[in-house]
């Protein structure tokens, strides 16, 4: 074993061994169906080489899964467990974009409220009003 400085954690200097990556993205839900399905099985659905497919599942790379390989492959997955992760992608970002737009629905009312009440000629209403959407 290395001797290690105190206050020194050994974990802070390593790679990570996976790259980092966003949510709700193409390459992402790729790269877990190839764990799913086993990137053989994906490469028959979509005669691809399996090659290709990790190469799609990289940002990095150029290559890109087209709409019909993702088609084939949510119909290959709704058979491994009843889900088509490709088509969740825009459900879930439908998702977020409608509570996204009632936080910000709340905001601007909070924002408003106080608003009203910090004017030199606001009411006892305006007031309560800024206290409740506050």
């Amino acid at each position: 074993m290395l001797p290690v400085s105190v206050g020194v954690d050994p974990i802070d200097r390593c790679e990570p061994m996976s790259k980092r990556r966003a949510p709700l993205t193409i390459e992402n839900v790729l790269l877990k169906v190839l764990g799913d399905l086993t990137p053989e099985r994906c490469a028959r659905t979509t005669e691809r080489e399996a090659s290709y497919l990790r190469d799609a599942s990289d940002p990095d790379k150029a290559q890109q899964l087209t709409v019909r390989d993702m088609i084939k492959l949510d119909i290959e997955h709704l058979g491994y467990n009843g889900r088509a992760p490709f088509a969740e992608i825009y459900t879930d970002a439908v998702a977020i974009g409608d509570v996204l737009a009632e936080v910000l629905r709340e905001d601007s009312d909070a924002h408003l409220a106080l608003l009203r009440a910090s004017r030199p000629d606001a009411t006892d209403q305006d007031l309560i009003d800024a206290v409740r959407e506050t």
